[in-house]
């Protein structure tokens, strides 16, 4: 092996043993609401997360993310969007890492309110349009092997295991290819900065969903501008599915 190329250990669910070498494209996949939209104040499905090449990880999502925890949150373990009642200085914080750090930020999300044809598993449907989203921002970079990792879920594990599995082909100069995929499921006890990174990005695209749906207008929630919008549009791929109509 060539011992120039940096590798990303990490440990998966059950003790799994995550070995990605440097030119891979990770994605860290978090979900938000439920599939089938079970909370009527939080009527949303989404998935989506960060991605970045694991030579680039340590230095645009790892150090800053556990730099930033240290100094503003106090080391805290575990952050996640949902339970925290920010301060000024830690809103400004978060909003620094997010537009300062050149990593790519995707989601896919939907509602009740979508019309949406009988029989459609919405899983199914979110799961699809995310890999498109990745498809669109891998194309940016020199990947030569794609690895998804998802928060493990009781619940979700089983539709992930099926809908979540996908190959992913790409077109470049070289015309069409299909990249080799590994799957790995990662508990959220792991306080991974991926996968808390993720978190955010997912707590703001659906808040940004629900204020539409409650009849906010443009141009939305400052927390989903400063993650979509205030970055190289490369970088971000948001889709909200509000219509599908079978050809």
């Amino acid at each position: 092996m060539d011992q120039s190329k940096q590798i990303l250990v990490l440990e998966g669910e059950n003790g799994q043993r995550i070995e990605l070498e440097d030119t891979t494209l990770v994605v860290w996949i978090d979900e938000t609401g439920h599939e089938q939209f079970r909370d009527p104040n939080y009527p949303i499905f989404g998935l989506g997360g960060c991605a970045v090449l694991v030579r680039d990880y340590s230095r645009l999502i790892a150090q800053p993310w556990q730099y930033m925890k240290l100094r503003y949150f106090s080391g805290q373990a575990g952050l996640h969007a949902k339970d925290l009642r920010p301060t000024r200085e830690q809103l400004m914080a978060l909003e620094y890492f997010f537009t300062q750090f050149q990593f790519f930020r995707i989601a896919a999300i939907t509602s009740k309110e979508a019309q949406l044809p009988s029989g459609l598993v919405v899983y199914h449907m979110v799961a699809t349009c995310l890999r498109e989203r990745i498809i669109q921002v891998a194309k940016w970079t020199p990947l030569t092997r794609l690895a998804v990792i998802l928060e493990a879920s009781q619940r979700a594990d089983a539709l992930a295991n099926r809908y979540l599995r996908f190959n992913l082909q790409i077109t470049d100069i070289d015309g069409k290819r299909t990249l080799p995929t590994d799957y790995f499921l990662m508990p959220k006890s792991a306080n991974e900065p991926g996968l808390e990174v993720a978190d955010f990005i997912m707590h703001a695209a659906g808040g940004q969903t629900k204020s539409r749906l409650n009849g906010a207008r443009e141009p939305g929630r400052k927390d989903f501008k400063v993650v979509f919008r205030e970055v190289d549009p490369r970088l971000a791929s948001f889709m909200e599915i509000t219509e599908v109509n079978y050809n």
